[in-house]
This record gives structure tokens, C-alpha cells and sequence, in this order.
């Protein structure tokens, strides 16, 4: 694919510089950019690289001038960051060529309402009665479980399983081998023996919300109830949703967390990698909890950052953190001078002074 800079410019706005008609064949870093691309500048500190940089472009802050750069065209903008964003996206889904149409192996159930211009992939098995929105993507070997539905321009990748009466919205998008629609981890204990609790509720997923790969979201316990991903939330891989948690809106949950059943999250919470929440809990909105933390307790809305185990507020943390470290240097001062007194009742008791 190839744009000229102005057409560029037509996707971003702000405002041009230099050759308006100068072709662009991609975007990279200023590092690794190649004559015929163009690359961005979001970082003040990376100033120093563009005279560098062997991109024919550059896409730049608005805070920056353009006069006395050695790249002579591109574009000023208020984001930078996000401008670069909206052009690699133009220039990658350019690169994604899905084949329109059912495959002749994969297997489609009954009563199945397929929409305009889908692509159903090799070896994917359709069971009965699912819908799947217009030009959404199903990916070789996934499984849609029956009665599923699947939303507008979403894309599932690759050996996804979507289990039965899972709801996805519009343009999700579904990395490789998750499952949606797990089993939940239910069981009663009679007689020293587990007996497992049918898991007959569902899943839904809104509208732009993102899954990674290997993730799991299991599915509610009880019929008319659903574990629910809120619209535009982002998950990355390896991550565990038990049954019945709710997400709210345009979270950002990073690898390996783990939420345990009937947790609500609210609003624009994020949660660093290998979080760790407990059940039952509500953590409320534009929350923060870092790395390696264990949630115990509610968080009210708007607390701030979280961390630690039992997790409490990062700068409670960070003083417990500095007293036990200040403990540790008076534990060993407080050994020394023990020694010492040891060592001068010792020297005392030699020359016959004391008992």
C-alpha cells in the first residue's frame, strides 16, 4: 500500500510541511524507519534522534519546528502518538486479506443467520442457531458454540472457543486460544466429596472490547445471569475471569491477573500484571492497582493507586515498605550492640571488675 502525504495528512489532520505528493509505503521508529516511510516523534526526549532517522517523514507535536529538521516533509499535530496510531492502523489492516465466504471445511449447524461479506475460515465448526454479524472474521479451527452471537466487523482469531449463548458485540477482537464461556469453578462439599454446580448462566462481551490470547471467561452460574466485559475494555493474555465478575467500561487488565467470582469492576480501572482479587469484592471506578497486588477489601471509587498485599493505598505501601526496612537496620544495630555488651561484660569480669 502506498499514500502520498497529503492523503496522510487527510486521515490525521494538522497541519503539512514539504512535499505534499512525497509516497509512503509504511511507518516505523525513528531507529529503525527506512527511506519511504514515515515515523513519529510522541517522546520530547527523542528529539535528538530525528536528524538521525532515514524515514522520508515524520509526523510530529505541535510544540516541535519543522524549519530546521533534516526530514523536510510531514505533518504537525496536537497527539502525535495517536496520529501515529490511525496511520499504522491504516497501513496494517491494508496487509490483512481475509477471504470472503464460508470455507468448504468448515461445518455450519442449522438455523445459522450469517451477515454480509463474513469470512469463515478452515475447519471452523458453526453450531446451530448462531448469528454472526457483517464482516466478522472467524479464524481457522474456533469453535461458536450454539445459540452464540457474534457482533459486526469483529475478528476471532485463530482456535478460539466461543461456548454456547455467549454474546460478543461489534468489533471485538479475540486473540488466539482463549475460551469464552468456560465452566465456572462451582462446587459443594457433601460427605468429603466436591460436587460440581452446573454453570448454566453466560457471557457477554460489549461492543470494542479486546481479549487476549489464552485468556479464559468463564460463564455465570445461574440461568438470566452473566459474567458481563464492559464496552472498550482491554485484556491482555493468560488472564482468569471467574463467573458472574462484571467489567465495567474501557478497563485495561495486563497478563496473568486474576479476578475471582462475583467481583464488579467499575469504570476505568486498570489492573497491572499478576493482580490478584479476591470474591465478591467491588473495586470502584478510575482506579489504579499495580503489579503483584492482592485486593482483599472494596476500594471505593476514585482512590487512587493501589498496591501491596493486602493491597491499600501505593503510598501507605511505600512508608510499610520503608519501616520494614528501617526495622531490619535497628533489628541489626540492635544485635551489634547486644555483641558488644557481651563482649565488655566479658572484658569486665577478666579483670575482676563486676560480678
Amino acid at each position: 500500500m502506498i499514500l502520498t502525504l497529503d492523503q496522510i495528512h487527510q486521515i490525521i489532520g494538522g497541519v503539512i510541511f514539504g512535499d505534499r505528493q512525497l509516497e509512503i509505503n509504511g511507518i516505523s521508529s525513528l531507529q529503525q524507519a527506512n527511506a519511504g516511510q514515515i515515523t513519529f516523534l510522541a517522546n520530547p526526549k527523542y528529539r535528538n534522534q530525528i536528524d538521525q532517522t532515514s524515514a522520508s517523514a515524520i509526523i510530529l507535536g505541535q510544540d516541535i519546528e519543522p524549519t530546521d529538521l533534516l526530514v523536510e516533509s510531514g505533518i504537525c499535530v496536537a497527539e502525535p502518538y495517536y496520529a501515529f496510531l490511525q496511520v499504522h492502523k491504516t497501513f496494517a489492516d491494508a496487509a490483512i486479506s481475509d477471504p470472503i465466504g464460508i470455507d468448504p471445511t468448515a461445518q455450519i449447524g442449522k438455523q445459522v443467520v450469517l451477515g454480509e461479506d463474513i469470512s469463515v475460515q478452515a475447519n471452523c465448526i458453526i453450531a446451530n442457531e448462531v448469528q454472526i454479524g457483517d464482516r466478522a472474521v472467524i479464524s481457522p479451527f474456533t469453535y461458536i458454540g450454539s445459540k452464540s452471537k457474534i457482533g459486526c466487523h469483529t475478528r476471532i482469531h485463530a482456535s478460539v472457543t466461543v461456548r454456547e449463548e455467549v454474546s460478543i458485540g461489534d468489533r471485538a477482537i479475540v486473540h488466539n486460544g482463549a475460551v469464552i464461556g468456560s465452566d465456572g469453578f462451582g462446587f459443594a462439599t457433601f460427605e468429603d466429596q466436591h460436587h460440581k454446580i452446573p454453570q448454566i448462566g453466560t457471557v457477554v462481551i460489549e461492543d470494542d472490547v479486546e481479549i487476549g490470547a489464552n485468556t479464559t471467561v468463564d460463564r455465570a452460574a445461574l440461568a438470566n445471569t452473566a459474567t458481563v466485559i464492559g464496552q472498550g475494555t482491554k485484556i491482555d493474555n493468560l488472564v482468569q475471569i471467574a463467573h458472574n465478575v462484571e467489567i465495567g467500561k474501557h478497563c485495561r487488565i495486563a497478563a496473568q491477573v486474576g479476578i475471582s467470582g462475583s467481583t464488579k469492576i467499575g469504570d476505568y480501572v486498570t489492573l497491572a500484571g499478576q493482580v490478584g482479587i479476591a470474591g465478591h469484592l467491588t473495586i470502584g471506578d478510575h482506579n489504579v492497582i499495580l503489579a503483584r497486588s492482592g485486593i482483599t477489601k472494596n476500594i471505593p471509587d476514585n482512590a487512587g493507586i493501589i498496591s501491596g498485599f493486602p493491597a491499600r493505598l501505593h503510598r501507605d505501601e511505600l512508608k510499610a515498605q520503608a519501616q520494614a526496612r528501617r526495622s531490619s537496620q535497628i533489628n541489626r544495630e540492635l544485635q551489634d550492640l547486644r555483641q558488644q555488651i557481651t563482649e565488655l561484660e566479658a572484658a569486665l569480669k577478666q579483670n575482676g571488675i563486676g560480678n
